[in-house]
């Protein structure tokens, strides 16, 4: 599952009061998938179908041609997010989709941990293309890395991210788990 959400400046300045007590800006509200209860349905379908999330957060470029990574507001969602307080346009939207979360397997706790998970993954690889393209499955960029440092260094970014093939791969090809 890849979910793309928009950098707000409001959360990446929250000051650590606010991120513990979950008071979250207005405009993150509209703006942040993790805010967004249609979010938290596909979040919800990646626990059920046992994949990966790839998180990417960010904005435009100025050109508005590139996808510029950002990882200034992840320490703060990664303390923040909670799918329990997702918001929606329809509020009767909003319960059904939540009670379906807790329904299944796990419930919100196992939602949250997979959210919590991809923002991990995205501090860690937002600028791994090789590690990115492997969590979507395409290891060729993986394959060529030369130096054991190089394929070491992809395995923590892998790790990190939770793309389990990713790691899987560069320790078959010789990455020191030690390292």
């Amino acid at each position: 599952f890849l979910l793309v959400a928009s950098h707000v400046d409001e959360v990446e300045v929250m000051d650590d009061d606010d991120v513990i007590a979950h008071r979250v800006p207005e405009v993150a509200l509209r703006a942040c998938a993790f805010f967004r209860a249609w979010c938290v349905v596909e979040l919800a379908a990646a626990v059920r179908c046992g994949k990966a999330v790839l998180m990417l957060v960010g904005q435009a470029s100025a050109a508005g041609d590139a996808f510029e990574p950002m990882t200034g507001m992840l320490h703060n969602l990664v303390d923040m997010v909670d799918v329990r307080e997702a918001v929606a346009t329809v509020e009767a939207d909003r319960i059904r989709e939540l009670e379906n979360v807790e329904a299944q397997e796990g419930g919100a706790d196992a939602v949250n941990t997979l959210a919590r998970g991809a923002l991990n993954g995205a501090n860690l690889c937002m600028d791994r293309q090789d590690v990115l393209m492997a969590a979507l499955g395409n290891m060729a960029m993986l394959r060529r890395l030369e130096t054991r440092a190089a394929r070491e260094e992809a395995l923590r970014c892998a790790a990190g991210g939770g793309f389990t093939a990713a790691v899987r791969m560069l320790l078959e090809a010789g990455a020191d788990v030690q390292a």
